[in-house]
């Protein structure tokens, strides 16, 4: 499988509860949002393996007078939520946790928040991902994938080509992020050294705090780069790139 774009920012969507998060998303969305959660944890509220059922659980539904779709939005961390509020962390010594480090990890992710994904599937759309103050963009991508997408930014006589779809994909980007309240972004490889800001549950400060700790030299500011148009180097190609979209503004 090929390297894929992951834009990951910030956003200023109401997570104080999942109901409240859902009434914000309805109102920026224009749309009807159900809410509750996925039935995924593989075991009975005392921690006995079963199987599960995947059935998506609808804990209410908001609606919007104008709406043209509806929304749902899913609790990931419901389930271990509703065990570690009953077990604390005797959590650990119920049968399916005991043992398991994959399982402890589950655990722990689950006490460091709530984590919503929200899609329309009668449109077979997936907007993306929220973690405390963090969106992961599902909705857009680059179809020429994460090695075009550097390559651009180049003077490649072939790739320098797709600086204008960069462009238009940063501008489909910077549509979703006004929709949910977001200012930045950063573009990672989903597969790169930067995979764990990806697929890992980290708020905004801290994506931030990693890249300059750990990326600081290999980083692209896009807004920079396009006022001066100065050409990168083939032979050092950036790791993450940041974007306030300043220049499209």
């Amino acid at each position: 499988m090929g390297h894929d774009v992951s834009p990951v920012g910030n956003h200023q969507l109401d997570i104080s509860s999942t109901e409240v998060l859902a009434r914000d998303i309805s109102e920026r969305f224009r749309a009807n949002v159900k809410y509750g959660y996925q039935d995924i944890i593989c075991c009975d509220s005392e921690g006995n393996n079963i199987e599960s059922t995947f059935e998506v659980i609808i804990q209410g539904i908001i609606k919007h007078p104008k709406a043209d779709k509806t929304i749902t939005l899913l609790d990931e961390n419901y389930q271990l939520q509703q065990m570690l509020a009953k077990h604390g962390d005797n959590i650990y010594n119920l049968p399916v946790f005991a043992g398991s480090e994959a399982r402890r990890e589950e655990v722990e992710e689950a006490k460091r928040g709530m984590c919503y994904q929200f899609f329309d599937r009668e449109n077979d759309v997936d907007y993306g991902t929220i973690f405390e103050d963090t969106f992961r963009d599902f909705f857009n991508s680059f179809d020429m994938r994460w090695g075009t997408y550097c390559m651009a930014f180049t003077d490649h006589s072939y790739f320098k080509q797709f600086l204008g779809d960069v462009t238009e994909f940063r501008k489909n980007v910077l549509a979703l992020y006004r929709k949910v309240g977001g200012s930045s972004v950063a573009y990672l490889d989903d597969q790169g050294e930067t995979q764990y800001l990806v697929h890992g549950l980290y708020n905004w400060e801290t994506t931030k705090r990693e890249l300059e700790t750990h990326f600081k030299e290999a980083i692209l500011y896009i807004p920079e780069f396009m006022n001066e148009r100065k050409p990168i180097s083939e032979e050092k190609l950036p790791e993450a790139f940041l974007d306030d979209f300043s220049d499209l503004k």
